[in-house]
């Protein structure tokens, strides 16, 4: 909860390369396709799904 409190305004993408994860890196942990990462790269945290953004966090915040 935290991580999405301090989080929700950045983007996608701001998120993953803080991490260090390429969008096919990502798209392999999260066990979904590249380019469903590719499409929400420029959306910010809030604006996303909650089934999407609650698997995208899991994988963010490890």
């Amino acid at each position: 909860m935290l991580f999405e409190l301090i989080n929700r305004n950045k983007t996608i993408k701001e998120l993953r390369r803080k991490k260090g994860y390429t969008a096919q890196e990502l798209a392999m942990k999260m066990s979904v396709y590249n380019i469903d990462i590719l499409k929400i790269d420029n959306e910010k945290l809030k604006d996303l799904k909650e089934p999407l953004k609650s698997r995208l966090i899991l994988s963010l915040r490890k």
